[in-house]
């Protein structure tokens, strides 16, 4: 993965499902990166063990993207799309 941008990722949750219930990391950046083949995208990045960024899209059981104001209201969004199947 080459990191070409940074940007602030304010207001964004990652949603990772651990034993059939949301699990919200708060994204610390969005990442402009290219694959092994040239293709762009943009990634959220969260902080894993505490210390180090990882893109949402290398850890397990990452869902889906939730905005909100605080961890409570992404929880209660993410929670109504899982229950309409929404990114699951």
């Amino acid at each position: 993965m080459i990191v070409k941008q940074i940007m602030p990722a304010d207001g964004w949750w990652a949603v990772f499902i651990c034993n059939g219930l949301p699990v919200m990391k708060k994204v610390a950046c969005w990442v402009t990166t290219s694959d092994s083949t040239g293709d762009n995208y943009i990634v959220g990045a969260v902080y894993r063990n505490s210390a180090f960024l990882s893109p949402v899209d290398e850890i397990p059981n990452f869902k889906f993207y939730i905005y909100a104001d605080d961890e409570n209201k992404a929880y209660d969004k993410a929670v109504i799309n899982i229950k309409e199947g929404v990114g699951v």
